[in-house]
């Protein structure tokens, strides 16, 4: 079989010419699978930095309101021990309370009537307890179903989102 080469190349300068382009090839095919690599391992690190950050801020909440359960305890037991009404207890934890960005709400776990520590004018009267346990949203479920699990003494693990 013959074939004919353009003039002034040979078998071999063709030949070379050829594996310079499969070269070439396998090496920007291999330069995009390693980029495809590195990629997806830069992506797979920045998700465990992301999903650590949420366990750690979700460990520093659990702490959080465990302590501030603690305030709460000691505030209950001390306005049980002396028959307050709930004006008294308002004010005594209004006088009580030593951080003043900490607000505390009275909620009727019935009816979902609740009185803040922080009054809006006249009124302590707070209702977005009422507004969420009326909600059909999953994360006031959530949020209700956490408060009925803190009111009903089993707080020792409450579930943060």
């Amino acid at each position: 079989m013959n074939i004919a080469y353009p003039a002034g190349r040979s078998f071999a300068e063709t030949g070379l010419i050829i594996c310079n382009i499969i070269l070439i090839l396998s090496v920007v095919i291999f330069t995009l699978t390693y980029s495809r690599y590195i990629m997806d391992g830069q992506r797979q690190t920045r998700t465990d930095a992301f999903v650590s950050a949420v366990d750690s801020m979700k460990q520093v909440s659990k702490t959080y309101i465990s302590n501030e359960q603690g305030y709460v305890d000691n505030w209950a037991a001390y306005i049980t021990a002396g028959n307050m009404t709930l004006e008294e207890a308002l004010d005594y934890i209004r006088a009580s309370n030593t951080q003043a960005d900490r607000q505390a709400h009275f909620v009727d776990m019935d009816a979902f009537e609740a009185h803040s520590t922080y009054k809006k004018g006249d009124s302590d009267s707070v209702n977005c307890y009422e507004k969420m346990a009326a909600g059909d949203q999953s994360i006031y479920s959530i949020f209700i179903n956490n408060m009925r699990k803190m009111f009903s003494g089993d707080h020792g693990e409450v579930s943060i989102l």
